[in-house]
């Protein structure tokens, strides 16, 4: 696998905010992609599309194609699941497409989680599941846990020892800043 890339991910409900905030933390001197997420809408198959934006095609284990979508987390457990939460596949949840991994970014801004969420998790949980139909999702789930937490153990997203703090995303005071030229109108 790759280097994964460190880049922050900020998303938003329109792109005329989206581009707003990009100018701002642009100007700033902030590093971070502003995104918009498109209208929930229900597809040709009959599958809800909560509001999403594509990330990227995947190929898995099986040689299955897989297309990859950060969704909105809270519209996904408000209109289809209580449940969802980080990310998820058809095998688990029968509401995604069978060929779609969805991902909900609210859990790490940076790419970085976003990368190991969807190639150490979602990924090689969905093939175990697929290649063995008898295979429980709590198996699965466990498998493409230890996978994850060794893949993010290697790049040190995750705390060393127990009660060490990982790095922080975002600088608290220049997101604050950002937040309030925004609301002055912009420039300053």
């Amino acid at each position: 696998m790759a280097e994964p890339a460190t880049e922050r991910l900020l998303f938003f409900r329109s792109q005329r905010e989206a581009g707003r905030w990009q100018e701002a933390l642009d100007e700033a001197g902030l590093e971070a992609r502003c995104l918009a997420w498109e209208p929930p809408f229900r597809d040709e198959r009959g599958y809800w599309q909560p509001p999403r934006v594509w990330w990227k095609d995947v190929t898995d284990r099986l040689g299955r194609l897989l297309h990859v979508w950060w969704v909105d987390g809270a519209w996904y457990r408000n209109n289809l699941r209580i449940a969802f939460t980080m990310g998820g596949h058809h095998e688990v949840y029968e509401e995604v497409p069978p060929d779609c991994i969805y991902i909900e970014p609210g859990y790490g801004e940076e790419l970085l989680d976003q990368e190991m969420t969807c190639d150490r998790h979602e990924l090689p949980e969905c093939a175990q599941m697929r290649e063995d139909p008898e295979c429980p999702y709590e198996e699965a789930h466990g498998i493409a846990t230890r996978e994850e937490r060794l893949a993010r153990r290697e790049h040190r997203s995750i705390p060393e020892e127990e009660g060490e703090e990982p790095e922080s995303r975002l600088d608290p005071l220049e997101v604050a800043r950002a937040t309030l030229r925004l609301r002055a109108g912009g420039r300053r």
